[in-house]
């Protein structure tokens, strides 16, 4: 939880670096939210009368919307100091504009680990 909410704390903060426990861990607690956020909009839709539902059911929906527009720009800096982190540049998300391969392409390299750990690793070697 605590790197959930460094993302919150940190959402203009584009340069510097991110783990990939860090970044993987403020995905899964972002998915938990959204998760919870549904089950609380529909646990209120099945509650509510018929006379309210279309104007409840629109507010929630927009409640919902809200909070996944405002964590897009902590989302986007995570995964900007996440591909810093990995020793790619920003420009990687421009992967992104291609359709179905692109976000493979993204995803794979927020998967890799530290752009020093294969530094590292090859020196070993000699």
């Amino acid at each position: 939880m605590r790197e959930y909410f460094r993302a919150w704390k940190q959402y203009v903060c584009f340069s510097g670096k991110t783990s990939r426990r860090e970044f993987w861990m403020t995905v899964l607690w972002h998915i938990i939210v959204i998760f919870l956020l549904q089950i609380v909009i529909g646990m209120s839709l099945i509650l509510i009368t018929d006379w309210a539902f279309d104007r409840i059911e629109q507010i929630l929906a927009w409640i919902l919307q809200l909070y996944c527009t405002g964590f897009f720009l902590p989302m986007l800096a995570v995964t900007v100091r996440r591909l810093n982190d990995a020793g790619y540049s920003v420009k990687s998300l421009l992967w992104l504009l291609i359709p179905g391969i692109g976000m493979i392409a993204v995803l794979a390299r927020l998967c890799t680990e530290r752009s020093d750990a294969f530094s590292e690793t090859a020196n070993t070697d000699e």
